[in-house]
């Protein structure tokens, strides 16, 4: 788990990371990786800044979340904007690249496709952690930050 200055100089890493989109979605909504792999555009609701949580993207399948429910997780205000931009972003990436529609994931590879997680932990996340002098964690204890972060300022989000 991560302390605050801990979180700030790993945002200073990430933000300067095309990553960033995927890592304050993990931060902001506790999502798990696989959770988080296999979000596509239609799971957003911009305007009422939540996401739903459909299915889990684990060695390149497709799968239910782990409980094999669909829920709803809330979006913060900076989170939705990321998301937006994101979105005008890959908007631009398809006409550049002549696609027909934009890529269904909303964290995908450079030719649309589905991020692989191990590689995402190996080649971004752990290389971030490092960059920003922070101890090796695991990517799931972002998810355990949120769920502390709540309980110290009393809220009771779900993840």
């Amino acid at each position: 788990m991560f302390g605050g200055v801990a979180l700030a100089a790993a945002a200073g890493a990430v933000l300067a990371s095309a990553a960033y989109p995927l890592f304050l979605c993990a931060v902001r909504t506790g999502l798990r990786l696989g959770e988080l792999l296999a979000l596509q555009w239609p799971d957003i609701d911009f305007n009422g800044r939540f996401t739903e949580v459909r299915r889990n993207l684990v060695a390149g399948r497709v799968t239910t979340p782990k409980n094999g429910k669909t829920r709803r997780v809330d979006m913060s205000a900076q989170l939705t904007a990321t998301l937006k931009a994101l979105l005008q972003a890959r908007k631009k990436e398809t006409l550049k690249n002549g696609w027909g529609s934009v890529p269904e994931w909303i964290f995908c590879t450079e030719s649309g496709g589905p991020l692989d997680g191990d590689n995402l932990r190996h080649r971004v996340f752990y290389k971030l952690l490092e960059k920003a002098e922070l101890r090796r964690v695991r990517f799931h204890d972002l998810r355990h930050t949120l769920r502390a972060c709540c309980s110290r300022t009393g809220s009771r989000r779900r993840t």
